[in-house]
């Protein structure tokens, strides 16, 4: 569910997370977009999963005090680059997001430019429902000055990620199902 096609797919309920890390700024979380081909780009933005119900389920843990919703999660931290060859890259952005639970999205402007690749690079993240810390966005787009967002998989724009939150068991309930499972598999010992 929390797949990195979701940055592009264009709908606004689904979402990516980066893996969870033990300290907000333990490592970087980045976006790499894609487009099909070079265009023209004026901005870069960062928008939250619509907000809906507290994923909190039968059987979950609740969510740790002063944490945030999956999918709401732009970092403190952010630099914004472009490229149009993949190997020279230009820093358009530098600095604080300023983000806050109200705030929906973070938008830079800048003096429109040519680029096929654009890096969003992210730090000090906060932390994540009962996870760690995480880099956790619905989607990242591209604008070019007509405010048309170029960034989208239908226009064939392709997209990598630092890396994916996979994990499976995030709670007492799935490891107490899980390891009986493993255990019948054959998997009898595990180093963490």
């Amino acid at each position: 569910p929390l797949e990195p096609i979701h940055l592009i797919d264009g709908d606004p309920r689904t979402c990516w997370s980066s893996r969870t890390v033990a300290q907000s700024n333990a490592e970087p979380g980045w976006i790499r977009i894609d487009l099909a081909a070079e265009k023209s780009i004026a901005a870069v933005a960062l928008r939250k999963r619509i907000p809906g119900a507290v994923r909190n389920v039968a059987g979950s843990m609740p969510m740790d005090q002063g944490a945030v919703e999956v999918g709401m999660v732009i970092p403190d931290e952010l630099e914004i680059r472009l490229s149009r060859d993949g190997m020279t890259w230009e820093t358009v952005f530098a600095g604080r997001s300023d983000d806050t639970p109200e705030k929906p999205t973070f938008h830079c402007e800048f003096t429109p430019r040519k680029a096929k690749q654009i890096w969003i690079i992210g730090s000090q993240f906060k932390r994540v429902e009962s996870w760690h810390f995480s880099f956790s966005v619905a989607s990242a787009e591209v604008l070019d000055g007509s405010g048309r967002n170029l960034a989208l998989v239908s226009l064939g724009a392709g997209v990598t990620v630092s890396s994916t939150q996979h994990s499976y068991g995030q709670t007492r309930e799935e490891h107490h199902r899980l390891w009986p499972i493993f255990s019948d598999l054959g998997l009898k010992w595990i180093r963490i």
